[in-house]
């Protein structure tokens, strides 16, 4: 499951940046091969986005912010 970390699940802009990592060529066939299931969540989706649309709260994942301590990597990424 994927979602986009800089906007909130009512479409609303985070106050931070995110970033996303990608694996290597060689790096896929490891987690390919870990894979047990895949899952259609869209109905679990459309009726979290009602459920929004009508006023209640969204479910969501709890979202840890990394806080890079080193000067070098954050004038890298610019933050």
């Amino acid at each position: 499951m994927q979602w986009d970390p800089d906007w909130g699940p009512r479409h609303q802009r985070q106050p931070w940046r995110a970033i996303q990592v990608g694996l290597r060529p060689g790096a896929v066939p490891g987690y390919l091969s870990a894979i047990r299931a895949v899952i259609d969540f869209t109905p679990e989706v459309v009726r979290g986005r009602e459920a929004v649309a009508a006023g209640a709260d969204p479910l969501v994942a709890d979202a840890d912010v990394l806080e890079l301590a080193d000067a070098e990597s954050r004038g890298r990424l610019g933050l």
